[in-house]
């Protein structure tokens, strides 16, 4: 069993491509970190796995910023005894991942120190300050000063796997919260890949009727994020990317959530998707995708699109969100339609409305914004 080493949070050495931080004990393990961003990871992530497989990386993060989507931060963690082997084997991958030739930038020197500390801040000195404050972390640094609040997520039940991470930060940013979706990966003693979730709100100002755990259960309908009280010995695996839990999920269960391998995909469901999506935003309509069946417009009504009849299902998604919403329901098979719209638990539903295929045709996507205003 290798000792734990023991390091100084914010007393680091940076040398171009990585950033290094060395044990105070007697356990000389040096740990490094590399960071690099991209505009997706589908393709990234099966080549990070292999490195995690050979145990070249320790662990690997992905960062998503709720306020800029378009980037995605990829930070690698490196430990070693010695510096020299971890260049070594940071060159050796990076000159891997060059050759592939994927849309990707490695940070160097003061670039890379300002994103793998921009959790927090982008700079540090002599007056940065954490402590402890109730289940939050304050952070003091000259005239700046916020609150952090940490919450795990938990994938088990939710129904909207599929979409999770798109759908989570646009329900973040609706409910006008800035911070960090992180989700680690590492390579178990029986060679599987598994990962675990957290999110870290920024808070400059704490908002007493406005509760993320809240708000965002509530959406989901499932607790899917809980707070959690982090204590400042342990604030180094939120900056480090680690993890604050030890809810881990097996990637195979879930390797759909990131690399699109939507099991029985339908086309046909997907370009129904797509051209009703497009109709929506001609129409200034907002919406969340929840799911490839599931679409939220408006906060108000919810549409359940499927390519073939499953009265089950239709039945849980109905006990699930009629209490709380409008429920329009659409079956693309003309046969399965017909047999829907014979079905009177679902038809005399005040609050539920079956669109057969002719009426989805000459549907007025305008009846949102009207239907909201004469409520």
């Amino acid at each position: 069993m290798v000792k734990k080493g023991k390091y100084q949070l914010l007393s680091y050495l940076v040398d171009r491509y990585l950033i290094f931080y060395k044990s105070l004990n007697r356990n000389k393990k040096i740990v490094a970190f590399a960071v690099f961003e991209a505009n997706s990871f589908n393709q990234i992530i099966p080549i990070l796995n292999e490195f995690l497989k050979k145990r070249f990386i320790q662990y690997y993060s992905i960062q998503l910023n709720t306020l800029q989507q378009k980037k995605i931060l990829f930070l690698l963690n490196f430990e070693d005894i010695k510096k020299e082997n971890i260049v070594r084997v940071f060159n050796i991958m990076r000159q891997n991942i060059t050759e592939k030739k994927l849309p990707i930038k490695f940070h160097v020197e003061s670039i890379l120190e300002q994103k793998f500390l921009g959790l927090f801040l982008n700079k540090i000195d002599s007056n940065t300050s954490l402590t402890k404050l109730a289940e939050s972390i304050l952070i003091v640094n000259k005239d700046t000063s916020f609150h952090l609040d940490f919450f795990s997520i938990n994938l088990d039940k939710l129904d909207s796997q599929d979409s999770f991470i798109h759908n989570f930060i646009r329900i973040i940013n609706n409910f006008n919260k800035k911070g960090y979706l992180i989700i680690n990966f590492l390579c178990d003693n029986n060679e599987e890949i598994k990962f675990s979730l957290f999110f870290t709100e920024e808070v400059i100002k704490k908002d007493v009727l406005s509760s993320t755990e809240k708000n965002v259960n509530g959406f989901f309908n499932y607790n899917v994020i809980k707070k959690q009280n982090i204590k400042i010995k342990e604030f180094h695996n939120f900056l480090w990317r680690k993890g604050i839990s030890h809810n881990f999920f097996l990637l195979k269960y879930y390797s759909h959530i990131f690399l699109n391998n939507y099991p029985n995909k339908s086309q046909e469901l997907l370009k129904f998707n797509r051209e009703f999506e497009r109709n929506l935003l001609k129409n200034n309509v907002e919406f969340i995708r929840l799911s490839k069946y599931l679409l939220f417009v408006e906060q108000t009504f919810l549409f359940l699109t499927m390519s073939k009849l499953r009265s089950e299902f239709i039945q849980r998604i109905i006990q699930k969100y009629l209490a709380k919403y409008f429920i329009y329901i659409i079956v693309l098979d003309e046969d399965d339609a017909k047999k829907l719209l014979k079905i009177k638990n679902f038809t005399s539903l005040k609050n539920v409305q079956i669109l057969g295929l002719d009426e989805i045709s000459k549907f007025n996507f305008k009846i949102f914004k009207q239907k909201l205003e004469n409520s």
